[in-house]
């Protein structure tokens, strides 16, 4: 009943509904015609959203693809280091400055935004290497090593 309402539900009961902390519901959410960004910020910055979330909301049609909203995904400690990764190689150096101004930060992304910002001040492009030897996509390296 709770993912059935989440997807139709007014604004008014959005907080009840991300109190659960249910990723069903949470993820029925992302898809209600009456969410707006600033709900979804308060979802990501507020509560310690399940990682099967914060994944789905980065690949989302429609929130994926706003930028304040992949900074809040590379900020939340809920986030696997490889998607938060992935989010920080696409960001404009100005909001990756901004990132390294949180003392929150997880020490990957801040290393990998140091790394990605030295890199670029070198002129070369924003690349990230892909798979290593062990065959785990890079995994068991460190942030720095990637690029």
């Amino acid at each position: 009943e709770k993912i059935a309402l989440a997807r139709r539900a007014h604004r008014a009961l959005f907080r009840d509904l991300t109190a659960c902390g249910d990723v069903q519901v949470l993820l029925a959410l992302l898809n209600n015609p009456r969410l707006v960004e600033n709900d979804i910020l308060v979802i990501v910055n507020t509560r310690a959203a399940p990682p099967e979330f914060v994944s789905e909301l980065a690949r989302h049609h429609r929130w994926g693809r706003y930028l304040a909203v992949r900074r809040a995904i590379v900020e939340s400690p809920s986030t696997p280091l490889p998607l938060a990764l992935s989010l920080v190689v696409e960001l404009p150096p100005g909001e990756m400055r901004q990132l390294l101004r949180r003392p929150a930060l997880a020490d990957g992304v801040r290393a990998a935004i140091r790394a990605l910002l030295a890199r670029e001040a070198l002129g070369l492009r924003r690349v990230l290497h892909s798979a290593g030897e062990s065959g785990d996509g890079g995994a068991s390296k460190s942030p720095e090593s990637l690029w």
